[in-house]
């Protein structure tokens, strides 16, 4: 009980509970320890920056985070505190804008690719990047097609072109590329049958494109592309398949209440359970080789639980979004005299 008047360590604390691995039962009692000490908190008589960084820290822990959205959150924080130094605050304001300028530049040549009208960087990792982003911005049309756009005649004839082409490699059909994960939805949807949680995530965690980006981010990223490596990833392992579920559970927590759209996991475990919306959103709300492809998938799962905290980020996007899509790409820090 010692602890509980460390606010500063107590909160350390609780962050470092995220860490643990699914079986450590004592991570999980500091996890709920530290919630419960945090949250009483409120009202008390700690300073002002402080109380930011708990408020901050319960509604969604920092290994949860978007790693970039956290540092410009936390570099306005640093600047009030009474331990700063102005010197490592320009540095780091410095290092923040210099990103955002190549992240504009980036997302400049990916306008001219999109409407046909320029050529992206031939540098090597500016290259990578950018081609990843072209592959969700096509995931994304397709994703489109199949849940809003095409009528079940449409999207069978269409599904029926992409599997004629037969060019897919099969571990590329096995980890997403299939369209048959996108159109088992649609089938459901127009023949009115839910189906059981375990069906829908069986489904779900292909269609939701995660495992054909994470295979593309390798594919992009690697020095040297291995068949053991190969071998590994077709293999659909945890590292793949939990941040792609994530990412799924994200985006069914935000756009489960869409009208019209295909039965997300919230409506799939309300059917079968016979609960309630909010009894089945607490079941759904999910506990969480070389670099640069191992950040890359609990990255994944970062951004969609930056893009779906609010509702509908993606599709609908919400104030906070497009404050976090200014901060990272149109609005630089203001820079003191260095």
């Amino acid at each position: 009980m010692c602890l509980c008047d460390d606010v500063k360590g107590m909160l350390s604390l609780y962050e470092a509970s995220y860490l643990g691995f699914e079986g450590k039962d004592f991570l999980d009692e500091v996890k709920a320890f530290t919630t419960k000490h945090l949250k009483a908190l409120k009202g008390s008589t700690i300073n002002s920056t402080l109380a930011k960084k708990v408020v901050h820290s319960l509604e969604v822990p920092f290994h949860w985070r978007s790693p970039k959205l956290e540092a410009r959150w936390y570099i306005d924080i640093y600047e009030g505190e009474n331990s700063m130094v102005p010197m490592l605050l320009d540095l780091a304001k410095l290092n923040y804008n210099i990103d955002q300028a190549t992240y504009t530049s980036e997302i400049q040549n990916l306008a001219r690719w999109w409407i046909g009208m320029g050529m992206v960087h031939e540098r090597q990792f500016g290259l990578a990047r950018e081609g990843l982003t072209q592959l969700f911005a096509l995931i994304t049309v397709i994703d489109d097609i199949y849940d809003i756009y095409g009528t079940l005649e449409e999207l069978e004839l269409f599904t029926n072109v992409v599997e004629s082409f037969g060019v897919n490699p099969p571990m590329l059909s096995n980890l997403g590329v299939n369209p048959l994960a996108l159109s088992n939805p649609l089938n459901w949807l127009h023949a009115g049958y839910t189906p059981t949680l375990k069906e829908y995530l069986e489904n779900a965690v292909v269609s939701i494109g995660g495992p054909f980006v994470l295979v593309s981010a390798y594919l992009l990223t690697a020095g040297k592309i291995t068949k053991e490596a190969l071998d590994y990833i077709e293999s659909m392992p945890s590292l793949i398949y939990n941040s792609s579920m994530l990412t799924r559970l994200a985006n069914d927590l935000g756009t489960s209440s869409r009208i019209g759209d295909n039965p997300k996991s919230i409506q799939c475990y309300m059917h079968e359970k016979g609960v309630s919306e909010e009894a089945a959103r607490d079941h759904i709300n999910y506990p969480f080789l070389d670099e640069p492809f191992i950040s890359s998938a609990p990255n994944l799962g970062r951004q969609s639980q930056c893009i779906y905290q609010y509702g509908d980020g993606h599709g609908i996007p919400d104030q906070e979004t497009k404050d976090s899509i200014k901060s990272l790409f149109i609005e630089p820090i203001p820079l003191g005299k260095i």
